[in-house]
């Protein structure tokens, strides 16, 4: 079973099968690195996104990697279960005392000194860096670079302070990491240019894509021009946009993938010609978005999605597709390749020049501009910002 097919498995069951692992264990690395702990923004089996796409490319690229996920809401497994996925590559399952809300609070100073044990006794070698995704890992970064000395790298994925409700906690723990960090990467430059607080070094690492799963592919044969958006289907996706457009053009289907997050998508449905097709695994997504038309990027103009590079832009312009997508800084910088609108009652008419697309030389352009954007390329990038802090710590082997 391949890495990413776990992906589409249920945790508990993949953790009741795990074998008792020695300790310490070696994880494989051509070039004898010490590994990264990754402490991500995300579960391992959750919609496939930037922690595991640079997990695997970081281990794919020779760097061991140790991916902690603390996100199941089950006191039935035990408190700490790992198993490699790939000789490189270990999965650690953490089923938390008091089960925490990852994004609506932050570790508990003292269960992150446990942990930090937990994951040492794992490794055979202190880690070389540690990757922290969310303000919740804060402590545990804190006790694990205390006891190792190991830099910590804050990987800024969103503007945390623009989503709803998000306690005052969270946003203090981020100041921190911010303060704290060795070095800061963020995927937009809104992100790189805006931090809350003093940030010791700071570089731009955008998001990519999968170029092997995500191949240029032929135009679809639909008998009704069909477009589509795939994503979580949250207040940030603009669900009154996709109600005009679909009643603006009943001519052309509109497919829905993603678990719905927000009220508002589910009134979508009474749209004769818009389906609500439910998750998709990643695995299909390639799939999906081959078969469309037009992909969409439909997202709302929110200080949240102005600081957003969004995958799903990646990933349709490696297939071929025609996208239509709402104005926002980072998709501007895509601006001659895609249909731009301002508005909700703008997208009928960028759907119109969608359509209107020339064919086979404008997908090949499209796949063209994200051939250099790989998850590959985005490993490597950290690899090289982080080999200065890991060669500071002095003659250890990173």
């Amino acid at each position: 079973m391949g890495v990413r097919a776990l992906v589409t498995g249920r945790r508990w069951e993949l953790a009741s099968a795990f074998a008792a692992l020695p300790r310490p264990l070696r994880l494989e690395s051509p070039r004898g690195d010490r590994a990264v702990v990754v402490l991500p923004a995300v579960a391992w089996d959750y919609r496939w996104q930037r922690p595991q796409q640079l997990a695997v490319a970081l281990a794919d690229g020779g760097r061991p990697v140790v991916y902690l996920d603390p996100f199941a809401r089950t006191h039935l497994a035990p408190r700490f279960t790992a198993r490699p996925l790939t000789p490189s590559l270990l999965w650690a399952l953490l089923s938390l005392p008091g089960l925490p809300d990852p994004y609506r609070t932050t570790l508990d100073p003292a269960q992150a000194e446990v942990l930090a044990d937990e994951v040492l006794a794992v490794l055979v070698q202190p880690p070389a860096w540690l990757l922290v995704q969310l303000p919740f890992w804060e402590p545990l970064a804190r006790a694990l670079a205390a006891r190792t000395g190991a830099p910590v790298v804050y990987d800024r994925l969103d503007l945390h302070a623009g989503f709803a409700a998000i306690p005052a906690a969270v946003l203090e723990a981020e100041r921190r990491l911010l303060g704290e960090a060795n070095l800061v990467v963020a995927t937009s430059a809104a992100l790189a240019e805006t931090p809350s607080a003093p940030v010791a070094a700071i570089a731009l690492v955008r998001n990519g894509v999968d170029l092997e799963r995500f191949r240029l592919a032929p135009p679809p044969r639909n008998r009704r021009p069909r477009a589509g958006f795939v994503g979580a289907l949250a207040s940030w996706v603009d669900a009154d946009a996709l109600r005009h457009a679909a009643r603006a053009r009943p001519e052309i289907e509109f497919f829905i993938a993603g678990r719905v997050e927000d009220r508002a998508f589910a009134e979508l449905e009474r749209e004769p010609n818009l389906r609500l097709i439910g998750e998709i695994p990643h695995t299909a997504v390639p799939q999906f978005l081959a078969a469309l038309d037009i992909a969409l990027v439909p997202f709302r103009d929110l200080p949240l999605t102005r600081a957003v590079d969004p995958v799903k832009l990646y990933e349709a312009l490696a297939v071929g597709a025609p996208v239509v997508a709402r104005r926002l800084p980072e998709i501007a910088r895509w601006s001659t390749l895609l249909e731009l609108y301002d508005t909700p009652t703008e997208l009928p008419a960028a759907l119109d020049r969608a359509l209107a697309d020339p064919g086979a030389e404008a997908r090949a352009a499209r796949r063209a501009a994200v051939v250099g954007e790989s998850w590959a390329e985005r490993a490597a990038a950290l690899e090289r910002l982080v080999a200065p802090l890991v060669r500071s710590l002095g003659s250890a082997p990173t």
